[in-house]
């Protein structure tokens, strides 16, 4: 019987091919190598000097025009991108950037994958970096006109687009006749910045999770930036990155920059006005464009960071900063729950007299006794908002997890990238404990807009996070906090699909290779589809309610997703795909009972495929009554076949047959014997009984 299932099984897959035949497909483009016609990628000729962690970069020939000095990037496929950042530098007025002459998806040849792919001007003269080497520290009054005003023009675009570039620094600035600006379009913002050039509050977070930020950090950079090229150096430039986090938190950025170094009266007020570690206070680009146009500001000189006049002791070591108690803390993790003082640190924060308010929201984190002996080792979500209390305006921390608010998404996708689970669980943590709404609430609410629009969408989906259906859960939540990400799902990773329309005609295109050897039944491309429908309930095959088994099934609910992707999408007819829908629900219908009920559903589903409509297939399936009709005619026959079943295996066993024709014949005497006394009693009495 199994045989015979298997055999009507692959007859109907058979089937399903045959009408493939009848099916047509959406028309793809299959030119490779080539962007808008014009610019051919020589993916032969690479240029590594060019390239960037998140994109390779190649040789470009302009079809149009030969002498167009061009190069290409070839963008990753598992990272998001910066589709804005790429739709400025298109049109950008500032002559600072290199024009971005075209940008899109193309099918490439090498890799022979589809991939995002921009085509920028190429950057001519030398990097500042070079120069500098060269030539040591430049004058003042060069580094004003030929560097810091043209950058701070461009930089000032991006701010009015409120983006900011987030990889300034003097390998990423060329300078022949003027400044141009390299790229930061191909990856996250500060993905690959020089951590010299980073501001303290994005320093602190790892690459991924540094968040898309402001314009401000943008401008700590250009301090940096003017006082390494008037300097020729910049200090501490043997420390590694831990070292330089805790330099920078124990000296402050103004100190730790100037260190054996006496800038100038005039550049003073820009290192100043720049390197100020609190971002609120620290210099925009009108600033920065005022001190150049000569005014002076004749800033006060910054104090050593000092939140307290004793230091806190920790594990032997002397803070008197907030900032550096937390970032010590946050590398000593299982130290610091088990050996940190609730109230040893919150009698030390109120000796601060300017920071009552912090000391009080430590006072209600932490359990503080009146005793500092035997006190109980913290909790891991108390140690992270002790931490964030010390330092609000650094990213959350957990473990090895240091992620802004606004950079939770990147480091979301980068944690899938690289296949880190561990940290993909550390970030969840984050979320799933409030942190990103605690440290808001410490903070002014307008202090990052970015950051406020993440705290919205995790709001908003933070159900979604608890759901462990199909299309729910950590990727669903990838998605929408990174638009540009390509769907993951190893069916359609190598077409480059981000939109709605893009997943449906691809699907369509690829049914009639993968009917047979690939399941439309996948969490990402599940996650991708919720993501841009923006479902936030559990999906449900509510009008199968009636039957348990049915409605949480994943390929009716897999159905349900595309058809209402294709609603969406104006009803374009997918015939390919509606066959590969079809196949995949069949075993769904083949499971009916009753064989009239069961071919007339078949017939039904094959000629709805025909429409191109899953819709349609959508609403044959999701009938109540085929399948409540089929169980109720299944369950009378299963009854009355088991009452014969029982009535056969009673003939076949002689003993019971002894016993019932003995207990039949006694029970016929009895009926036998009555009738005949009830006879001779008629006859007997009939007599007397005629008047």
């Amino acid at each position: 019987m199994a045989d015979a299932q298997a055999i009507a099984t692959e007859n109907e897959a058979e089937d399903f091919s045959d009408l493939l035949s009848d099916a047509g497909s959406a028309v793809e483009n299959t030119t490779k190598d080539l962007l808008n016609g014009r610019f051919r990628i020589l993916v032969n000729q690479p240029l590594p000097e060019l390239s960037k962690t998140l994109a390779q970069a190649y040789a470009v020939q302009d079809i149009e025009k030969a002498e167009t000095q061009a190069y290409a990037l070839i963008f990753s496929n598992d990272m998001p991108y910066r589709m804005k950042g790429i739709e400025v530098q298109k049109t950008a007025a500032q002559p600072a950037f290199l024009r971005c002459y075209a940008a899109g998806p193309i099918p490439l040849s090498a890799p022979a994958e589809t991939r995002m792919v921009a085509v920028l001007e190429k950057p001519t003269g030398r990097s500042l970096k070079q120069i500098v080497e060269e030539k040591g520290p430049l004058s003042e009054r060069f580094i004003m006109d030929k560097i810091l005003r043209p950058l701070n023009d461009a930089l000032r675009e991006l701010e009015r687009a409120q983006i900011n570039h987030g990889c300034i620094n003097p390998s990423q600035l060329f300078l022949d006749q003027e400044l141009k600006i390299a790229e930061s379009i191909s990856m996250p913002s500060g993905y690959s910045q020089d951590f010299h050039y980073e501001s303290p509050e994005r320093l602190l977070a790892s690459a991924s999770g540094k968040g898309s930020g402001n314009s401000s950090a943008d401008a700590y950079a250009v301090g940096v930036l003017a006082l390494y090229l008037a300097r020729g150096e910049l200090p501490f430039k043997h420390l590694e990155k831990k070292e330089w986090e805790e330099t920078i938190l124990r000296m402050g950025s103004y100190h730790a920059f100037t260190n054996n170094y006496d800038p100038s009266e005039t550049l003073s007020d820009l290192l100043r006005g720049t390197l100020n570690d609190n971002p609120r206070e620290r210099w925009t680009f009108e600033q920065i464009s005022a001190w150049m146009d000569g005014k002076r500001f004749n800033l006060i000189l910054p104090s050593v960071p000092h939140d307290c006049s004793r230091p806190y002791v920790f594990e032997g070591k002397e803070y008197f900063s907030y900032r550096a108690l937390a970032h010590a803390l946050f590398y000593n993790w299982q130290v610091a729950k088990t050996h940190l003082s609730a109230t040893k640190l919150v009698r030390w924060m109120e000796l601060n007299p300017t920071s009552t308010t912090a000391a009080e929201a430590m006072a209600r984190v932490l359990r503080v006794s009146d005793s500092d002996t035997n006190e109980p080792a913290l909790k891991d979500e108390e140690l992270m908002k002790v931490i964030s209390i010390l330092d609000p305006y650094g990213p959350m921390r957990f473990k090895e997890a240091s992620v802004n608010i606004d950079g939770l998404g990147k480091a979301l996708a980068a944690s899938a990238r690289e296949n880190n689970t561990q940290l993909r669980q550390q970030i969840l943590t984050m979320i799933e404990t409030g942190l990103p709404g605690f440290i808001s609430d410490l903070l002014d609410k307008s202090h990052n807009s970015l950051a406020n629009k993440t705290l919205w969408q995790l709001q908003k989906l933070r159900p979604v996070l608890q759901h462990k259906g199909l299309g729910f859960g950590v990727d669903r939540l990838i998605y929408t906090l990174n638009a540009s990400l390509p769907c993951q799902s190893q069916l359609l990773k190598r077409y480059h699909i981000v939109s709605l329309q893009e997943l449906l005609l691809q699907l369509d295109r690829m049914a009639r290779e993968h009917l047979k050897r690939s399941s439309l039944i996948d969490s990402q491309l599940a996650a991708f589809l919720t993501s841009k429908l923006e479902i936030t309930k559990e999906l449900r095959v509510l009008e199968l309610a009636g039957h348990p088994d049915l409605v949480l099934d994943q390929r009716l609910i897999m159905l349900k997703l595309l058809a209402q992707a294709q609603q969406k999408m104006n009803n374009q007819p997918l015939k390919g795909l509606a066959v590969w829908v079809a196949a995949t629900i069949m075993p769904i219908a083949q499971k009916l009972h009753q064989k009239s009920s069961r071919e007339l559903l078949i017939k039904e589903i094959k000629q709805a495929t025909k429409t191109g409509l899953l819709g349609t297939i959508a609403f044959l399936v999701f009938r109540d009554k085929i399948f409540t009709d089929d169980r109720r005619e299944f369950l009378r026959v299963k009854h009355l076949y088991q009452y014969h079943k029982d009535s056969i295996v009673s003939l076949q066993d002689d003993k019971k047959i002894k016993r019932s024709a003995v207990l039949m014949g006694r029970k016929a005497s009895v009926t036998i014997g009555y009738l005949i006394v009830g006879i001779a009693m008629y006859f007997a009495f009939d007599p007397y009984m005629s008047f």
